[in-house]
């Protein structure tokens, strides 16, 4: 990935289009739709051109969360590598670390039983009650997620010793 000064990463469309397009008449919108449908040439001079930060902004922060695993299937083999930096900031945005790939099957789990997941990974030994209630779920709900996500070995139980005994939640 060219490297890009700090200054040029609050610059306007115009400009990084031209950078990276050699065009002033690259209109945002076809790019974006160019970058949604996995085109070769917009994907490929992107992500050459632009900084991982440029890329996210321009495309929309949600949007580049949501879109990334099924854009990232159209990178070409040669710039894997420089797909990098965006995967680590999908990765980021998605998760809060930087060791989830775009291409895992973490990646295309229901939404609340990643965030079920997302709040065992960041607070270990939390109970399912309060991982329920962070992630917005009925108890019940949560209970299955927990019980799924365990069968296929990513988190483990222990019952506490107290009087309530609360099932606390671990990621291997």
């Amino acid at each position: 990935m060219t490297m890009i000064h700090q200054a040029s990463l609050d610059k306007s469309w115009e400009n990084i289009a031209r950078r990276a397009f050699w065009s002033s008449e690259m209109p945002l919108q076809r790019w974006r739709e160019g970058i949604l449908a996995g085109h070769r040439s917009f994907l490929s001079d992107s992500i050459r051109y632009m900084s991982a930060r440029n890329f996210v902004r321009f495309l929309g922060r949600e949007t580049f969360v949501d879109q990334w695993p099924l854009i990232r299937r159209h990178v070409p083999p040669e710039l894997v590598h420089e797909a990098a930096p965006l995967d680590a900031l999908w990765s980021w945005h998605r998760s809060g670390t930087f060791n989830l790939r775009p291409e895992s099957a973490l990646a295309r789990w229901p939404g609340r039983r990643r965030a079920l997941f997302d709040q065992v990974v960041r607070e270990p030994g939390i109970s399912i009650y309060r991982a329920a209630k962070q992630a917005h779920m009925p108890y019940r709900r949560a209970y299955d997620h927990v019980q799924a996500l365990s069968r296929q070995g990513l988190i483990r139980t222990r019952v506490g010793n107290g009087p309530r005994k609360q099932t606390r939640l671990y990621s291997f």
